[in-house]
Parts: C-alpha cells; structure tokens; sequence
C-alpha cells in the first residue's frame, strides 16, 4: 500500500493522509486537554498541600501551648503537694501539742477552767489547720483533673 502511494498517489491514499492528519490533530489536542488539566489539579494539590502545612503548624502550637500548660500545672502542684506536706507536720505537731494538753487536763484536775481554754485553742488551731488541708487537698484535685483533661487534649 505504501509502495503504491510512493508510485502513483490514489484517491484513497489522500483520504488516508488526511485520516492520519486528522487523527494527529486529534492527538494533539488531547495532549493539551491532558496537560491542562494536570497543571490544574498540580496547583488544587499544591493550595491543599499549603493548608494543610497550616494546618500542622497550628496544631503543633497548639500542642506546644497545652505542653507548656501541662508543665505548669504540674509545677503547681508539686507546690501544692509541699505544701500540703509542711501542713500535714505542723498538724501532726499539733495533735501532739493536743495529746499533751489532754495528759496534762487529766493531770490537773484543779485548774480544769484554764486548761480547758489552753485545749479550746489547740482545737481550733487543729480545726483551722484541718480545714486548710481540705482546701489544699481539693486545690490539688483539681490541678490534678486538669492535668488529665490537658494530657488527653494533647494526645
């Protein structure tokens, strides 16, 4: 067929040149069509690639926000705990002090008005103290929470 072409064109050797041509051109557009549809989702990808890179860069401030919030909230309550401990030994110091005065009421019965005042107010040293360690017990539950509530915030 090619040899006849060469020789002696034909009727139907121009319809395949121009078939060929047809389909060359055709190939070509496709090949634009393809290329300009790459390029458009090339840039869709690159503008989700850049909002996601946002994105991280945001949550990773924000992870480092609740780290350093953790760390201060742990902070706290190591100081809570210290001073909880200091309270707990001036409390037992004081029942001590309590245990004392109660031998010495019993040891002197005479002078019961005096030692029951001197006995009031160890009471009310140890019920004051009491109370503080409820407040510091409850203060360091809830640092306690919150460092809970931050620690699964942040995993």
């Amino acid at each position: 067929m090619f040899r006849d072409f060469e020789t002696a064109p034909s009727k139907s050797s121009y319809q395949l040149k121009f078939i060929l041509a047809a389909l060359a051109l055709l190939g070509l557009l496709t090949a634009w069509i393809a290329q300009s549809r790459t390029g458009d989702r090339l840039e869709a990808v690159q503008a989700e690639r850049t909002q996601l890179l946002g994105d991280i860069e945001a949550k990773t401030k924000d992870v480092d926000s609740y780290k350093s919030s953790v760390f201060n909230l742990e902070s706290e309550r190591d100081v809570l705990k210290d001073s909880l401990a200091v309270s707990e030994s001036e409390l037992a110091g004081l029942r001590e002090q309590v245990a004392s005065l109660e031998t010495q009421v019993s040891d002197l019965g005479s002078n019961s008005t005096e030692v029951q005042s001197l006995l009031s107010a160890a009471t009310d040293n140890e019920s004051a103290l009491t109370s503080r360690i409820t407040e510091l017990e409850s203060e360091l539950a809830s640092m306690t929470s919150a460092i809970k509530a931050m620690s699964e915030i942040s995993l």
